[in-house]
């Protein structure tokens, strides 16, 4: 099932769901939140481990993916962001879901459940920073020489070893087609993004993954974070790149299945 919810400002906001459960039984939704310059099938390899037994709803943050571009001045604000997922989920009726972000998807899914913790029944997150990065080098490539080349010259750290040739060329593929408006507004504002304060007011069991050998997100600098959550364990998988979720994608989808599971 495919779609768009149309945020209050006129965006189009693309979701899909893809539901494999047993349909005589009530089913939880999981919702996944992408990171930058990606879309819903950044999640592509994740969905036959959870469509089983969840219900799993991807949507495109707004700029990206299938949803609506944002100019090159837009306006970013996380409460926007997290204004478009209470919409979607009001718009699908969904009360309350188990929620996993990768990257900056992380990011924000961090903030969503300290905002509104009613609708987070258990976070997973995958290499998730609670700080903006510098994002000048990014948009200097971007301005300069274009989308594509960023895409490309940016690989190497997200996935460092881990993917071959024909991994990384659909990867740079997929990325390569963010509108580069988007990409300018984004990366201007993302820098002063910092929810190093409300990490602490999570309240759901959370999950946190991160690699043990990454040029970003390194092991003790998420554990410190990591520990500020009551309810939360860290896994850390082997891995020389930025980006777990999508180069070990059957490792980090069964560890966060299992921990979903636990307990129901």
């Amino acid at each position: 099932m495919e779609g768009f919810y149309t945020a209050a400002d006129g965006t189009a906001i693309f979701y899909r769901i893809d539901d494999f459960t047993d349909q005589w039984q009530p089913a939880k939704t999981v919702l996944f939140m992408h990171g930058f310059g990606e879309s819903t099938e950044a999640w592509r390899a994740w969905v036959p481990y959870l469509s089983r037994h969840y219900r799993v709803l991807r949507y495109d943050t707004r700029g990206f993916g299938r949803s609506t571009p944002m100019a090159a001045n837009h306006p970013w604000s996380v409460g926007q962001i997290l204004d478009d997922i209470n919409g979607l989920l009001d718009h699908l009726k969904i009360a309350s879901a188990h929620v996993v972000g990768g990257k900056s998807g992380g990011t924000v899914a961090m903030k969503y459940a300290a905002e509104y913790p009613q609708r987070v029944s258990k976070l997973a997150l995958m290499t998730a920073p609670v700080k903006g990065p510098n994002s000048k080098p990014w948009l200097e490539i971007i301005e300069s020489r274009g989308v594509q080349a960023w895409a490309s010259e940016t690989m190497p750290g997200r996935f460092g070893t881990a993917l071959p040739p024909d991994a990384i060329a659909w990867w740079t593929e997929l990325m390569a087609r963010t509108p580069k408006t988007t990409l300018q507004s984004y990366l201007r504002w993302v820098p002063g993004v910092d929810i190093t304060a409300d990490v602490p007011r999570i309240q759901c069991p959370t999950l946190v993954v991160t690699g043990d050998n990454g040029p970003l997100h390194k092991v003790d600098e998420t554990a410190g974070w990591q520990k500020t959550i009551k309810q939360s364990e860290l896994r850390v998988i082997k891995g020389d790149g930025w980006h777990a979720g999508g180069a070990k994608p059957d490792e980090c989808a069964a560890m966060t299945l299992e921990f979903f599971r636990r307990g129901e």
